[in-house]
């Protein structure tokens, strides 16, 4: 998800322990979270809230790890697809302040994870061609969203050559309880296939109204192609050393399948068509299984001047 929407787990930090969170320092260490309202998953979105009940921020959960949560935003601000678009934006155009991106010059890393106020997200620009490192699993949710606001962004530097990436990852993170004599361990396997192509100076289909509307339409567009595959397997083990038990307490097997279609039809309107289906199988037997399809046709609206 793009932003935490309705469905989201709150956690409440420890009184004295949210100083850091309000010097706008990104990361919430294990030891300092007090309560969690919810079961979130790994990168699933969360509400961070003071003691007293005050929202600190929103940010991306890591179950397991000693950073259990990095912050993207504080305070009340919530992040939406334009948030992403426009912390891309600011980035890339750090870059360009600075004339990184010259004749004599090109390459250079457009986002730097913290140091853009982007954790667990590293972006590198050689000569045309992007290269993308998720390091978190909230990163890797929002990978296609990432494509696309980097492509907004970067425009016509980016060659217009075929795509591809694959990256395989591999998570282990295991802890020792000696309250209780148990050792937790979570693990998380992912596969991210993804490939683009972008059609330069496409006719645009709408140009017959031209001059007939308050906006301003392209006569020659580009026709942008992206299909992504997704596969993230997790899972949380308790392993008891007194009982000799292990057990599995959480985890899910997700696939995600993501097509889409962007094509600019003004300066003021983008026209997308889009196809989203995520099949989730839970490791636990209080879950279900559950498939979501989302597809159809959205129209993008820019109002800055």
């Amino acid at each position: 998800m793009l932003g935490p929407g309705n469905n989201y787990a709150t956690i409440k930090i420890k009184p004295k322990r949210q100083e850091s969170i309000l010097r706008k320092h990104p990361w919430v260490f294990s030891g300092a979270i007090k309560s969690i309202d919810g079961k979130p998953g790994a990168g699933d979105w969360v509400c961070v809230r003071a003691n007293k009940g005050a929202i600190l921020g929103w940010g991306h959960y890591s179950p397991g790890t000693s950073i259990a949560i990095r912050l993207l935003t504080f305070g009340e601000e919530h992040p939406d697809e334009q948030w992403w678009i426009d912390k891309i934006a600011q980035a890339v155009q750090v870059r360009r302040d600075l004339n990184l991106f010259t004749e004599d010059n090109n390459t250079c890393r457009l986002v730097f994870a913290e140091g853009d106020g982007l954790p667990g997200l590293i972006a590198d620009f050689y000569a045309g061609v992007l290269v993308i490192q998720c390091h978190t699993p909230g990163m890797h949710n929002v990978i296609k969203h990432l494509c696309d606001a980097f492509a907004k962004a970067l425009g016509d530097d980016l060659d217009n050559e075929p795509q591809l990436k694959v990256e395989i990852t591999r998570d282990r993170n295991v802890s020792f309880g000696l309250a209780n004599y148990q050792i937790t361990e979570t693990k998380s396997n992912g596969l991210v296939v993804g490939v683009g192509y972008k059609f330069a100076n496409v006719r645009n289909p709408f140009i017959k109204t031209y001059g007939k509307l308050p906006i301003k339409m392209l006569r020659e567009t580009d026709l942008l192609l992206r299909c992504d595959l997704n596969i993230r397997d997790n899972s949380t083990i308790i392993r008891k050393m007194e009982e000799y038990q292990n057990q599995v307490t959480a985890g899910q097997r997700l696939v995600s399948i993501k097509v889409s279609a962007d094509l600019e039809v003004s300066d003021k309107v983008t026209l997308r068509a889009f196809y989203d289906q995520q099949l989730t199988s839970p490791k636990i037997s209080t879950s279900f299984a559950t498939s979501n399809i989302n597809s159809g046709v959205a129209i993008r609206f820019n109002l800055n001047q």
